[in-house]
């Protein structure tokens, strides 16, 4: 990945005026058209506009002509042996207040017709714009161009190679170079409702150096369409020299096609393959880094690599940051690559964690929230693993546990379940998980219930002043005679009574719910009973592979978003609102493996959509 950064002023360079002119001329003649001249009032003979007035049918008023100048006073001339007396007219192209044009006056009072003087001021507010260019990792991946000012009213437009791209108006633009074009403009205009404006613009020459050199590119050269291909310094296959020079602006190239040394194997390249989303970095022979070994051969086709980014020189430093959260009991941890100079955390996708044997899940920062009360164990160790250069590398965090010290009060909880297992089938799957309400954390107490018959009662010393949730469910339930299922839990010493939950299970989708306030009264949500809760969404993408179209399903009629994702995990389409069964036109230009993400009203779905 590489980051170039280009700035601009902020401010038009001319003002676009129309001239015309209200003439006469000497008895006995015509006017036809009339020479005109601009020049600055700076002392330099320097004319700034010219060009040719008509007069259509012998009219008094000329044609109007457009001329573009810069901030300054002028001096304005007109020649024709036809002319007695003329007046100019001076207005702008549009009709804004960034340019400010003063009454023409004559140059000498007593002759009008020896030339006028004018001013051009420029009454735009000064701002600036700044465009970064940022390339993503793999050849599929594409360009990030952000566009940073201070100005806080400023409205975005984007353009590529002078178009403008319609619906773009943040200040982040991604744009996939899917043709592969030798020479590209991306440009970003800013404006304001005070009258500020400015443009930045990254070409292809600027992302590749002193190797593309823009005063070659001349694309009404007409070069023979001959098969002679050479490979540009920009990585390019132009077929023949004229294309490179002409075409591409490249200053230098070697004969043949690019990527057929015996790096890169071009059999090797399969760009629907699906390469797990993980940064498990490789340099390739090629000198390209790669998220993992699976994109450097199949995007790439590199032949060799090694274990690391380009030009990484030493291995990892695992180190855990802990600290106590704002809860009693619940602690926040943190890895980090002391070798990074950039010090960020490292994200889900890199480190795993576990806790006293226990993997624990990560939020999508890499970061991570743990409580204490789930155990009763004397010393707490938390490790953090990651893979680095080809190497399984961990840290670990050990403490006494923190849960010791805390006011708490004891909670029961009780299964009993009887059951007859179906031949074959293994045992029963029960699903129990005890929460803290409202903050995401939560202690796994699921179990393999065995032998048909099963009777355990667990204790916790949980925080006082917080709600709690246990939520039970049975993966295989439809698959086994049930005849008992019951399960009691509690605040104190003694066992509670026992809640039949069988009735509320009556499928693999649904779960029974109890919430217990442990020194809370009121706060807590009562639920007396039993509660059914809606599983997991299970959506269905046809056709799949698709071309052209593709049909989602499996959930109710509210609408949901749609988000594909490439699989380097960037977003390349996104839909705010999909309808269950609704037909959604794909770009022509998407192609490969992608994951389609459903996020409705509490639940997310994913499912891999292959596009032909």
């Amino acid at each position: 990945m590489f980051a170039l950064w280009f700035s601009g002023f902020a401010q038009p360079v001319c003002a676009p005026l129309w001239l015309s002119v209200d003439a006469s001329a000497h008895p006995d003649s015509l006017l036809e058209e009339a020479y005109f001249w601009v020049t600055p009032l700076n002392g330099l003979t320097v004319i700034s506009a010219e060009g040719t007035l008509g007069f259509e049918g012998g009219s008094a008023v000329s044609t109007p002509e457009q001329m573009c100048l810069a901030e300054g006073c002028y001096f304005l001339g007109l020649s024709d042996p036809a002319l007695a007396t003329w007046w100019p007219a001076l207005e702008t192209v549009t009709d804004d207040l960034t340019w400010a044009i003063s009454e023409p006056a004559p140059m000498d009072v007593n002759d009008p017709s020896t030339g006028f003087t004018f001013c051009v001021e420029n009454m735009a507010t000064s701002c600036e714009v700044t465009l970064s260019a940022e390339l993503g990792v793999g050849p599929n991946a594409p360009y990030i161009f952000t566009a940073t000012t201070d100005i806080e009213d400023a409205m975005f437009t984007w353009s590529v190679s002078g178009s403008v791209v319609q619906g773009e108006e943040g200040n982040t633009f991604e744009w996939f170079d899917l043709l592969g074009a030798p020479w590209w403009e991306v440009c970003v205009t800013i404006t304001t409702t005070d009258g500020c404006w400015a443009e930045d613009c990254v070409d292809a020459g600027s992302l590749n150096g002193d190797c593309i050199d823009e005063s070659l590119v001349d694309p009404d050269m007409g070069c023979f369409d001959l098969w002679a291909p050479v490979c540009g310094c920009d990585g390019v296959t132009y077929s023949n020299e004229c294309y490179a020079t002409h075409y591409g602006g490249v200053t230098s190239f070697v004969e043949g096609e690019c990527g057929t040394n015996d790096c890169i194997d071009e059999s090797l390249i399969d760009p629907f393959a699906i390469c797990p989303l993980i940064w498990n970095p490789v340099c390739g022979c090629d000198g390209v880094t790669y998220g993992n070994p699976c994109e450097a051969e199949n995007f790439g086709g590199v032949t060799d690599y090694t274990w690391g980014e380009c030009g990484q020189t030493e291995g990892c430093d695992l180190v855990i940051e802990a600290w106590p959260s704002d809860v009693p009991g619940v602690w926040n941890f943190q890895a980090y690559d002391a070798s990074d100079p950039g010090g960020q955390p490292l994200p889900t996708d890199v480190v795993d964690w576990n806790f006293n044997g226990e993997i624990v899940g990560t939020a999508a920062d890499g970061s991570i929230q743990v409580a204490f009360w789930g155990t009763n164990d004397y010393l707490w160790v938390g490790c953090a693993s990651m893979l680095c250069l080809d190497a399984v590398i961990e840290s670990c965090w050990e403490w006494p546990n923190p849960g010791e010290d805390l006011e708490c009060e004891n909670v029961v909880v009780a299964v009993n379940a009887q059951w007859e297992p179906a031949q074959g089938l293994g045992p029963m799957e029960l699903d129990l998980v005890l929460s803290m309400a409202d903050l995401g954390l939560d202690y796994d107490l699921s179990q393999l219930l065995q032998g048909g018959s099963f009777l355990e009662t667990l204790s916790f010393c949980l925080p006082v002043g917080y709600c709690y949730e246990l939520e039970a469910a049975v993966g295989n339930l439809n698959s086994i005679d049930v005849g008992l299922l019951e399960i009691a839990a509690g605040v104190g010493q003694e066992l509670p009574a026992w809640q039949d939950i069988l009735s509320a299970l009556n499928s693999s989708d649904s779960a029974w719910t109890l919430t217990l306030g442990v020194g809370v009264t009121e706060e807590c949500e009562d639920v007396t009973g039993m509660e059914r809760t809606p599983g997991p969404i299970a959506v269905k993408v046809y056709p799949n592979p698709a071309t052209g179209a593709v049909v989602i399903s499996g959930w109710d009629q509210e609408p949901a978003r749609l988000v594909l994702r490439n699989m380097l995990g960037q977003i390349v389409v996104e839909c705010p609102r999909v309808y269950p069964d609704q037909t959604l036109d794909l770009p022509s230009s998407l192609k490969g493996a992608f994951q389609a993400e459903l996020i409705g009203n509490g639940w997310t779905a994913n499912e891999t959509l292959i596009v032909n």
